[in-house]
């Protein structure tokens, strides 16, 4: 009679644990597909996803306030130019683990992991794999710069279905470097050319703006866009104080396999200031980064 007690008093208090994770979860703040989405999508031959693209506002994460914790352990101590190996935890309130299983892919990856230094000048796009069932993840960071980076982690809870953004740091013995604020809507990256137009042309807050991103390849030779993370380009916009992120897909045009690509996104963002924005393309093969620099008035 005691044995089944306590088995009845363990399946209440188990109950009681995932039915209090489960609520706390519903509670997330929630956005659209600007970043990342889950819902059922159609994908084309080439594996593209038609995702839509009606959230496209910059997230600042302190207004969010998303109850998600990243913890972060380097196994090495990070060093510039050294590759160090992480273990990345994900937990909800209440310190439970958030397990692989639990977490739906979005944009053929179950969780986007992207670090970015003070100068906004080191970006890297880094897939966790998951430990078996742990709850933990591991990946590998080689820092080229000095001093504090920022990580996001972006990811969406198959039970939920609502985003969740979370962040921690990473220090690497040195100094943090600071950005310098100025235009810069041209980039030459391993031979070819990233230009970026805007829509109204003058950056400007609370104003949606088409963002067109041309790439053109030396002397006039075609450029072929491969598929990346289930669409043609990505495009992540950091602010100079890294108070939040804006994790663009594309909105389709029909001019992304053309020989001179063009891809087409939507900005939006409610605070003045510098953004570092960076493009990211596959071609023959190699993933390439493209950053720019905006500078967004006031309206």
């Amino acid at each position: 009679m005691k044995r089944r007690s306590k088995t009845l008093l363990q399946i209440t208090l188990i109950t009681a644990i995932a039915v209090s994770t489960y609520c706390a979860l519903r509670t997330l703040p929630d956005s659209d597909c600007g970043f990342l989405h889950y819902e059922v999508l159609d994908v084309d031959s080439d594996g593209i996803e038609f995702c839509k693209a009606d959230s496209s506002a910059f997230l600042e994460l302190s207004k969010l306030n998303f109850p998600l914790k990243l913890d972060l352990i380097a196994e090495d101590p990070p060093r510039q130019g050294t590759s160090s190996e992480f273990t990345l935890t994900l937990l909800t309130p209440g310190n439970k683990q958030l397990l692989p299983h639990q977490i739906a892919k979005t944009h053929t990856k179950k969780v986007h992991l992207l670090l970015i230094d003070t100068s906004l000048e080191d970006y890297h796009h880094i897939h966790p794999e998951p430990v078996g069932s742990s709850g933990q993840w591991t990946f590998h960071f080689t820092p080229k710069k000095t001093g504090t980076y920022y990580a996001f982690a972006q990811l969406v809870p198959a039970r939920t279905k609502k985003h969740i953004v979370a962040s921690n740091t990473i220090e690497v013995p040195g100094t943090s470097a600071q950005p310098t604020p100025q235009t810069v809507q041209t980039a030459h990256v391993a031979g070819y050319t990233f230009h970026l137009e805007l829509s109204p042309k003058r950056p400007t807050t609370r104003q949606m703006h088409d963002v067109h991103l041309t790439i053109t390849g030396d002397k006039g030779k075609p450029v072929h866009l491969e598929p990346l993370m289930g669409a043609y380009a990505h495009m992540i916009a950091f602010d100079e104080s890294l108070s939040g992120m804006a994790h663009l897909h594309p909105i389709p045009n029909g001019r992304e396999t053309e020989d001179t690509p063009q891809v087409d996104f939507v900005l939006n963002t409610a605070k003045p200031g510098y953004y570092r924005v960076w493009a990211q393309v596959k071609i023959q093969g190699t993933e390439l980064f493209a950053p720019f620099d905006l500078i967004f008035e006031a309206s």
